[in-house]
């Protein structure tokens, strides 16, 4: 779940509420195992998730709040991460509470382990280990809400 985790990073990084009122977790979600597993990066399965991100006293407007979570998704998600609902209620007249649903897919790659690698995400494939890696994507560090525009800081990692 890298990108639910991330996109509440930036959000925590983006000053919408206090950091310590942003949780993401996951509903529900479904596993699909790859048809074509082969070659050094594996690619063993595909999970799709129902991620939500609650934020308590979150402050500025709600279409501030989904602008930011759109310019993380837009920079980071593929065609089928989407937000696909939201609700909430006012706290007072500058701030509120709400959950933001995301329906999210990822990839779990694994690579070779290095020989007496003994780490939880170990496993074995046809006789070699292999450990939790591959492919790095781009990850969102930050989001700068400033002005009338919503930047998303990237890093390659």
């Amino acid at each position: 779940m890298d990108k639910l985790i991330s996109l509440a990073a930036a959000l925590k990084a983006g000053k919408v509420g206090n950091p310590e009122a942003i949780e993401a977790f996951a509903e529900d979600g479904t596993v699909q195992i790859s048809e074509s597993v082969s070659g050094p990066d594996l690619l063993l399965f595909y999970h799709a998730y129902t991620g939500v991100i609650a934020l308590d006293g979150v402050t500025g407007s709600l279409a501030a709040v989904l602008g930011q979570v759109v310019a993380w998704l837009t920079a980071n998600g593929e065609k089928n991460d989407v937000i696909v609902g939201w609700s909430g209620e006012p706290v007072d007249r500058n701030r509120s509470d709400m959950e933001i649903r995301l329906s999210l897919e990822e990839e779990a790659h694994y690579v070779p382990a290095e020989p007496g690698y003994a780490g939880r995400d170990k496993i074995t494939w046809h006789g070699a280990d292999y450990k939790l890696g591959g492919l790095a994507a781009s990850v969102a560090t930050a989001l700068d809400a400033a002005g009338d525009g919503v930047t998303a800081s990237v890093v390659q990692t």
